[in-house]
């Protein structure tokens, strides 16, 4: 089209394409102006790309929806400036590509998106009424507890005082074991409540996050997928969060059910914890390093060998690296360490910068429980992390235990066991230091 000295716009030609969309040739286009030829307002969109054109002096491309007979038609245009020999812009040569199609499979894709989203969100509040009923259950476990704790103690008393007789002493008895067995059963409840749960959230969770990687393959083959569509990608990244969230809650709950259930022992090998703790640490090397943290490895300089079950110490180490990343301020510490008597071995995870109330210090392994004061939505998890671990330590025969003072959390995991001295130094400590992108060693 032609740019007039005045600054309007006249057509000297459309590209066939464009000719068989409005439907008139070219050349009874000829000298027309955009109002002209569109309706007003597609001639306001058109006018205004134009006038960006002329104003940028560089080629401009842009997507535009325009309507014939009332009909919307999708297309990218790239308008290219031409100058006259005193430099001004005389000439805009423009090329039209129609995009219907791809502007359909958006459109289809955010509904498959928003239809995967709204499922992620049903069960993020079948998540919240899991904590829900779970924490009911709970409560209604420790009233029972308490009912069955005080008829105990009152039955001990009137016995001591003699003034009980039989039959009321027996219909206490009576009334203990049925308090007894209604905690059992409340109990047995919750377990068989969130096994079952778990069992029927992991198949839908599964088919959204197979569909979810189909189509994002399909996405990526017709070329959708790319950094022109930024919010198809964070769309997606929205997604895969959330499933995995979904996924990890459900697993943990199965490992609850099973591990309350017993149905597998623990399979026990021998390890050396002075290798095997870098190997996992190194798992948490690029989020460390992201998040602008530090991490010691701390062991001693004759450590015994551990007896136990190798993929359960995994899991509870990975658990607590996690949250210790998790609540970790950014410049601050997190620190693993192994120490070994002739009698026990303690795995240690420290972290500076975070302390733990000590009236929190005897929930934090209750299942679903939160600290009251850290924000949920910026150290979101499954609340069960904690739970697994304590479980999985009384598994595997050790114990754990939590101390948080001075802004530093640690916690300790104690394992009967341990070599004599072979004559070594055991109180000597060797630290290996994780800073930078190249691990370095000091004694």
């Amino acid at each position: 089209m032609d740019v007039t000295e005045d600054g309007n716009f006249r057509y000297v030609a459309f590209n066939p394409a464009y000719e068989q969309w409005i439907g008139i040739r070219s050349e009874y286009l000829k000298g027309k102006t955009p109002e002209q030829v569109f309706s007003p307002t597609d001639a306001v969109v058109v006018r205004r790309h134009y006038t960006d054109c002329v104003y940028c002096g560089k080629t401009i491309s842009y997507e535009e929806c325009l309507r014939r007979q009332g009909s919307p038609s999708w297309w990218l245009t790239t308008l290219t400036p031409q100058q006259d020999s005193n430099g001004r812009i005389y000439r805009l040569i423009g090329t039209s590509t129609n995009i219907n199609k791809q502007k359909q499979a958006e459109a289809e894709l955010f509904q498959q998106l928003g239809i995967q989203i709204g499922m992620t969100i049903q069960h993020t509040q079948l998540d919240h009424q899991v904590h829900c009923q779970s924490a009911d259950l709970e409560s209604k476990q420790q009233i029972a507890n308490e009912r069955a704790i005080r008829k105990a103690s009152s039955l001990r008393l009137m016995t001591r005082k003699g003034s009980a007789p039989r039959k009321s002493q027996a219909r206490l008895h009576q009334v203990t074991q049925a308090q007894a067995r209604e905690l059992e059963k409340l109990n047995s409840l919750k377990n068989e409540f969130l096994n079952t749960l778990s069992h029927e959230l992991r198949t839908p969770i599964t088919s959204i996050s197979l569909a979810a990687q189909t189509l994002e393959a399909v996405l990526k083959q017709e070329g959708i997928f790319s950094q022109e569509h930024p919010r198809i990608t964070q769309l997606f990244a929205i997604l895969h969060c959330e499933l995995d969230r979904e996924i990890k809650l459900i697993n943990d709950l199965l490992t609850l059910a099973h591990l309350d259930a017993q149905t597998t022992p623990p399979i026990m090998d021998t390890i050396n914890l002075k290798t095997w703790i870098p190997s996992i640490v190194g798992l948490f090397e690029e989020r460390i390093r992201n998040s602008r943290q530090h991490v010691y490895i701390l062991t001693t300089g004759e450590l015994p060998l551990l007896t136990t079950d190798i993929s359960d110490l995994e899991r509870i180490l990975i658990e607590l690296l996690t949250n210790a990343c998790k609540y970790t301020p950014a410049g601050e510490m997190i620190i693993v360490s192994a120490y070994g008597t002739a009698n026990m071995i303690e795995l240690s995870v420290s972290n500076s910068g975070v302390e733990i109330a000590s009236a929190e210090q005897a929930q934090i392994f209750d299942a679903f429980y939160r600290i009251p004061n850290n924000d949920p939505w910026q150290h979101r998890g499954t609340g069960l992390g904690l739970a697994l671990v304590q479980k999985l330590v009384k598994r595997l025969g050790a114990s754990i235990q939590v101390e948080s003072a001075a802004g530093q959390t640690t916690f300790t995991v104690k394992f009967p066991g341990g070599t004599e001295k072979n004559g070594d130094d055991c109180s000597s400590r060797e630290r290996v230091v994780f800073l930078a992108d190249t691990p370095t060693k000091s004694s």
